[in-house]
């Protein structure tokens, strides 16, 4: 009781200390498993309904509302997160409203969305996410939320990306990179009806931007002989001097390329190094290069080789140093396993050295090697593989061995998704800010392997 007049009582600038302990008490007795009273738990959502993040310097304050607001994430708070995600912001909004709309109320909401799954609010999600003016603030927090809600969430994705549901028209968009905003989500859910809805679309996609962000998209689907011709095609309709459809910083065509690996098709090498010979800089040939190198196999080292030769003539000295070492730490693991699956797993339980920083890649083109080779026998492989995520720390090649793993599950697996998501836990609880700072990806493939398979 009073804390539910604490709460109630609540007036931004008068009460911030006892709304903070209050706060701060809610979550403590919440994540014991107490029982809150309705009445505390109405009075936190009055609080955070109302606290305004633009007029306070208190970060224990903030940190403590939003810390409640997300462990209590009440089931009665569905449709009054809705309601928050409804809010207005209009184009180039005040810092005041960019605090208050979107970095409080808003984001907060979809967080509480994702943490109850509550799939009524699918469709205002999408909506959000298709908002110019909440997409770049909310964009990931929703994809997140849509991934965990994914069987349900797919089928509207899909009346976004075919335009057949008019509430989806929010205007804005001239360039078409609404599209590119679906296919991303779509992607990041990974399931089989979203990657033909890719296809069915792609082919009469009339922007460069569509056109790169569809094809990007299909080389995080589950595997289908079709993937890759559509992936072509589209990279073929691209011009190289297109810098309309930037991904990053880079180009449609440079891009594409260096998605071009997660195909891990060695087939693909050939096309790659030919492409190569038209890039129109050396900074382009060094991403072609690195996607060259995850996919060759031991006949195609010279080739790779040949390639790394001829850009060793046009890239300055200092740059051209780590491409040679990133090379050299690929061609190391390549020489020591050859075609050995057992061998490139073995490699993952190899300490990496801090120098050179490129000295991961070796764990890298384990991974690559390890679908290639292992990929006939998915499941052992995948199990293997999925035993050292634990072991390996390194970013850059953790990331990479998740990645293999999501390969080599097309159609999900639940248990794999569990032990992914104690690694993720395990981190939490170290406090280890480098582990910590790959999990994201960590526990976005989990839930890919969840909710592949409903």
């Amino acid at each position: 009781p009073a804390i539910a007049k604490a709460l109630t009582s609540f007036e931004m600038g008068k009460t911030d200390d006892e709304t903070r302990v209050s706060c701060e008490s809610i979550l403590a007795m919440s994540k014991a498993g107490v029982k809150l009273d309705p009445s505390v738990i109405d009075a936190l959502w009055g609080v955070f309904s109302k606290f305004q993040f633009s007029k306070t310097n208190s970060q224990r304050l903030y940190q403590a509302i939003h810390d409640a607001v997300l462990q209590v994430h009440d089931p009665s708070w569905g449709d009054k997160a809705i309601d928050k995600l409804k809010g207005l912001v209009p184009p180039n909004p005040s810092v005041d409203v960019q605090k208050d709309q979107l970095m409080w109320w808003q984001l907060t909401s979809v967080q509480v969305i994702s943490e109850l799954r509550y799939t009524k609010a699918i469709k205002p999600l999408v909506v959000a996410l298709l908002t110019p003016t909440k997409t770049a603030t909310l964009g990931a927090t929703i994809q997140f939320a849509l991934l965990k809600m994914a069987k349900q969430a797919e089928p509207e994705l899909i009346k976004a990306l075919n335009g057949s549901d008019p509430d989806y028209n929010v205007p804005g968009w001239e360039d078409k990179t609404n599209i590119g905003v679906i296919a991303e989500v779509l992607a990041i859910l990974g399931r089989p009806a979203g990657r033909d809805a890719i296809l069915a679309a792609l082919p009469n996609a009339d922007t460069g931007t569509a056109r790169t962000e569809l094809a990007q998209a299909l080389t995080q689907m589950p595997g289908d002989p079709r993937n890759e011709p559509a992936f072509l095609d589209a990279y073929k309709k691209i011009p190289w001097d297109d810098h309309d459809a930037l991904l990053g910083q880079l180009t449609p065509r440079v891009a594409l390329a260096q998605q071009s690996a997660k195909f891990y098709d060695p087939k693909l090498v050939d096309w790659l190094l030919k492409e190569m010979k038209g890039a129109p800089d050396y900074s382009a040939r060094i991403i072609q290069l690195e996607a060259e190198a995850k996919l060759m196999t031991p006949d195609k080292a010279d080739d790779v080789a040949g390639a790394l030769g001829n850009l060793r003539k046009e890239t300055p000295a200092d740059g051209f140093a780590k491409v040679q070492q990133m090379y050299d730490s690929i061609h190391s693991a390549l020489a020591q396993c050859k075609a050995d699956t057992a061998c490139y797993l073995k490699i993952l339980d190899e300490p990496i050295p801090e120098k050179p920083v490129t000295s991961y890649y070796k764990q890298v083109k384990a991974t690559w090697m390890a679908v290639i080779y292992g990929g006939a026998s998915a499941a052992a492989t995948r199990s293997a593989l999925l035993s050292k995520v634990g072991k390996v720390t390194n970013a850059g090649a953790r990331i990479a061995l998740c990645e293999a793993i999501d390969e080599l599950a097309p159609t999900g697996d639940v248990a794999a998704a569990d032990a992914l998501d104690k690694i993720v836990a395990a981190d939490t609880a170290s406090g280890d800010k480098n582990l910590i700072s790959v999990d994201n990806t960590v526990a976005q493939v989990a839930w890919r392997l969840r909710v592949r398979g409903q």
